[in-house]
């Protein structure tokens, strides 16, 4: 190309580019309790919108919902995150991994998003088989809180 036809290396350095824009997500991980009349977990045959679901706490701050902080362009690169972090192989925008004395989240357990800012809108996802999430429409209410501490199946 001729020299008078190259862009000058400040124009390309000053040129614009694309920025793309990340939102702001609260990852809060709900743990599906369903026993079988038989006692025991229904959770591997996946979410139903009968299953009770219960919070899961954090270890370090007694009474309080385990949440992480994620940055992402969109909803599916937010919950390919958020199920990073509730399977324990990454880390949220803080650098907080899953702790180590909790069981990790599984098929038929369910992470909530919650974008920031005045209009918090929160979409639950379900963990499916093979690394796949399923979009909940609407879900039940936790359980209460207290019911965590009395199940085995939450913490190791």
């Amino acid at each position: 190309m001729p020299a008078h036809r190259r862009p000058s290396l400040l124009r390309t350095l000053l040129r614009t580019t694309p920025r793309t824009t990340f939102t702001r997500y609260t990852m809060t991980a709900l743990m599906n309790v369903t026993t079988s009349p038989h006692g025991w977990s229904e959770r591997h045959y996946g979410f139903q919108p009968w299953h009770p679901l219960a919070q899961v706490h954090d270890p370090a701050r007694l009474g309080h919902p385990l949440t992480f902080t994620i940055d992402a362009a969109d909803l599916p690169a937010a919950a390919t995150r958020a199920r990073a972090i509730a399977t324990a192989t990454a880390a949220d925008l803080h650098g907080t991994w899953w702790p180590l004395t909790m069981s990790r989240l599984t098929t038929g357990d369910v992470i909530a998003l919650t974008t920031g800012g005045t209009t918090a809108v929160t979409r639950y996802l379900a963990l499916a088989p093979h690394s796949t999430l399923t979009t909940l429409p609407c879900i039940n209410d936790p359980i209460p809180l207290t019911h965590p501490f009395k199940h085995p199946a939450l913490t190791f």
